[in-house]
């Protein structure tokens, strides 16, 4: 749990949810369990359960997720060394991107009553931007000499810590 306070400080709320949820996880299967109890061989039971019950992409991430805290545990020496650091990383198949049809979309934005979430959505669809980004825009990250958006990671650290700039197409740049 010592983890968890960590995480809320140097990550989203996003991703200390997914931590959070990989714990209560680990509780459910393991019980009332003490690190020093882990091992490499019922960490692999336990993600090899949580694919059965769930999904392979479950699996990875848990596995993801309790790699990077053992880790944590190690630096901070709750822990000798690391039971999955030498659990290889599962590969997953790949995924066809989900794409809205035009019908599908103008379906979503017929429902929509309000003009200012109508906008956002269009604005979201027309851009790309992840929803952090969204929410953390800010006029001055629009360029509209250019038609651009500059996510220069001033308000919000983008997911690659890259600074990025986006076109803005018609639609995108009309809201």
């Amino acid at each position: 749990w010592e983890y968890l306070k960590y995480s809320e400080s140097f990550h989203t709320w996003k991703t200390t949810l997914t931590y959070k949820t990989t714990f209560n996880s680990m509780m459910k299967y393991f019980g009332e369990v003490q690190l020093v109890d882990l091992n490499r061989k019922n960490i692999e039971e336990y993600i090899q359960h949580l694919i059965r019950k769930t999904s392979i992409y479950s699996g990875r991430k848990d596995l993801i997720n309790i790699k990077a805290s053992l880790n944590w545990a190690v630096l901070n020496n709750y822990l000798l060394e690391n039971p999955a650091r030498l659990i290889k990383r599962l590969k997953v198949p790949e995924r066809l991107p989900r794409y809205y049809t035009r019908e599908d979309f103008q379906k979503l934005i017929n429902v929509i009553d309000d003009k200012d979430i109508k906008d956002l959505v269009i604005f979201a669809v027309n851009t790309g931007l992840r929803q952090e980004e969204l929410i953390n825009l800010q006029f001055r990250q629009v360029n509209f000499s250019d038609k651009s958006i500059i996510l220069d990671n001033q308000t919000h650290i983008t997911k690659s810590k890259k600074i990025r700039t986006l076109p803005l197409n018609e639609k995108a740049f009309s809201v």
